[in-house]
């Protein structure tokens, strides 16, 4: 694959170890104000000086994705040593302490920005990325998996070693943790598709409970089409359902509402309860009505034009 990467080179601030095993990507922020072109080579500058005692392989910005390490297979890079936190600021930090270094890895510093500079903590929660950095980070990303043979698995935070709330827009509270899921999935080769309008239900239908909700243009895995107006769907390590009507697929169509029919002669009813109150009416067996949604008890459909609830073990629901 093609990629653009402009070169300031030193051998300051790296350590050199022959053919060195790379089984890690990490992502880092450089914790300065400006991400505009030229900040990346300013921090390839500020490595190459003895006094900076820090250095990272690859530094993006708006506009350019540049190298520091002059030799990525005999060279590593100073980025994720030190201790391991003693307090984390989310339930990932420090998970990869013992099977992640310096040595056997690969650091991207990504050019932030802060909305305020009146402080500069690094538990401020008003940094962030622009989405130009975002985008030249995941074609970077990209190309270093292909050309090492890394999965977005591997792919991971200096948070995740240290503890450290690097890159803080992502891991300065537990909330801040999807933005770097989106990233990862974004990297991932699934059937990731669009989202035009979405809630992550817990079960088939709202009553189910809504896990999340997302904004146009979030990425997700498809499990599986249900055949039944809704697909099963991971995002961030939750799995649950999503309308098709609220998914763009790039493959193939969405699947229509199908036809199901009952098995006995079964109740019709307003609300899912065993109710006489609940009770609309019944119908006999082999009565047709269109599917909406079901859990592991009821299912939601149509008959001649209006909706009801139906118990699932009396259709032909499986």
């Amino acid at each position: 694959m093609a990629i653009k990467i402009e070169k300031c080179t030193s051998k300051e601030n790296t350590t050199y170890l022959a053919n060195r095993p790379i089984r890690w990507i990490f992502i880092h922020y450089t914790a300065g104000v400006s991400s505009s072109k030229g900040t990346a080579k300013n921090i390839a500058r500020m490595f190459a000086k003895p006094s900076t005692q820090a250095s990272a392989d690859f530094i993006v910005d708006d506009k350019t994705i540049v190298q520091y390490n002059p030799d990525i297979a005999n060279r590593y890079t100073w980025a994720v040593g030190g201790t391991k936190y003693t307090t984390m600021t989310t339930s990932v930090g420090g998970k990869y302490y013992n099977e992640s270094s310096n040595s056997n890895s690969i650091s991207i510093e990504l050019c932030s920005r802060k909305k305020s500079t009146k402080t500069l903590y690094a538990t401020d929660k008003d940094w962030y990325f622009t989405d130009e950095v975002v985008d030249n980070a995941l074609e970077l990303t990209r190309y270093l998996m292909s050309k090492y043979h890394i999965d977005a698995d591997h792919v991971i935070m200096h948070h995740h070693r240290t503890g450290k709330i690097c890159p803080n827009p992502w891991c300065v509270n537990e909330a801040r943790l999807k933005k770097y899921y989106n990233f990862i999935n974004q990297l991932r080769k699934t059937n990731a598709e669009t989202i035009i309008t979405c809630r992550l239900y817990k079960g088939m239908n709202e009553w189910e409970g809504v896990l999340d909700t997302f904004a146009d243009g979030s990425h997700i895995e498809i499990i599986k089409d249900m055949g039944n107006g809704w697909s099963k769907v991971k995002y961030v390590g939750d799995i649950g359902y999503m309308k098709n009507t609220a998914l763009k697929y790039s493959k193939g169509k969405l699947s229509t509402y199908p036809t199901r029919k009952t098995t006995t002669v079964v109740a019709l009813r307003s609300k899912r309860k065993v109710a006489k109150s609940t009770l609309v009416m019944k119908v006999t067996d082999n009565t047709l009505f269109t599917l909406l949604a079901q859990d592991d008890k009821w299912v939601y459909g149509i008959y001649k034009g209006k909706k009801y609830y139906i118990w699932r073990n009396k259709t032909t629901v499986k």
